[in-house]
């Protein structure tokens, strides 16, 4: 194969899965307002699902705020997040996304521990 045909093929792709066409835009915001964290799912890989359909927008010249990316990923989290999500929505300060990653991976870490059975051993 010839290296003009590798490039060749690459725009190819490139141009099909960028399309910045309406059908590609308006499934991407589907995909993006119908996540959902699954139950064995841990919070990284949920945000790593969030975050290809947040930079395929993005890459299809779409404009998306924080809050707005931060209100889609709050609403597919499960009711044991009920606390998260409360705090989040009712702070009056800014956030980032970066530190709302954080925060919720911070939040995860935090749960999981607290649901650790304790093995400390009873006086007797």
């Amino acid at each position: 194969m010839r290296d003009g045909d590798g490039r060749k093929a690459l725009k190819i792709l490139r141009d099909h899965y960028a399309s910045q066409g309406k059908p590609r835009i308006i499934a991407l915001y589907t995909d993006l307002t119908s996540l959902e964290k699954g139950t064995s799912e841990t919070v990284t890989d949920y945000l790593i699902r969030a975050e290809r359909s947040i930079m395929a927008l993005k890459n299809a010249k779409e404009t998306l705020s924080d809050g707005l990316v931060i209100a889609m990923i709050l609403k597919g989290l499960p009711d044991s997040y009920k606390p998260f999500v409360v705090h989040i929505t009712q702070s009056t300060s800014e956030i980032t996304f970066a530190m709302f990653k954080s925060q919720l991976k911070s939040f995860e870490e935090t749960e999981k521990f607290n649901c650790k059975p304790k093995t400390d051993q009873q006086i007797k």
